[in-house]
């Protein structure tokens, strides 16, 4: 992501109450130079909005990661978000993952995921979703994800 995006997606990220973050390199991304100047930045940008918006937990911010190895680094429900389709989100988090409360989740470059780049995350165990017809920014699909994920499980009401 470029300049102030990933950034951004760290201040939101941590409001929501997001885990962890693992930027990937993939096929159609741009390449970032993420040095551990940056992570470390980003780092105390988590621990700061996680102290103003009350989260008791801080996000995690993990060094960059081809996207082959991140899919071995998955824990939970996984799911991958394809600009190009997939399954509606909505009914999987209200029967499938019901009882679910740790999900991994990719959402793609600003170039897209690739057909390679999904049918690997599909044989590693990813359901391919779809978030409808708008194409996201690559800094706004992931809190998009998040916050439809915490209102389904309910996750607001709890801190």
């Amino acid at each position: 992501m470029k300049g102030n995006r990933m950034e951004r997606l760290v201040r939101d990220a941590s409001a929501l109450g997001v885990r962890s973050i693992v930027p990937i390199t993939s096929e159609r991304a741009i390449p970032q130079n993420i040095g551990e100047v940056k992570i470390e930045r980003l780092r105390k940008i988590a621990v700061e909005e996680a102290r103003l918006s009350g989260q008791k937990k801080v996000v995690t911010i993990n060094a960059p990661l081809s996207f082959s190895d991140a899919l071995l680094q998955t824990r939970g429900v996984k799911i991958i978000f394809w600009e190009d389709g997939g399954e509606d989100i909505r009914a999987p988090l209200r029967e499938d993952f019901r009882e679910e409360t740790e999900f991994s989740l990719i959402t793609g470059p600003e170039g897209g995921l690739s057909v390679r780049e999904v049918e690997e995350a599909r044989g590693a165990g990813f359901r391919v979703m779809g978030l409808g017809a708008a194409i996201l920014r690559a800094e706004f699909a992931p809190i998009v994800v998040a916050t439809i994920i915490l209102y389904e499980k309910g996750g607001f009401s709890k801190r």
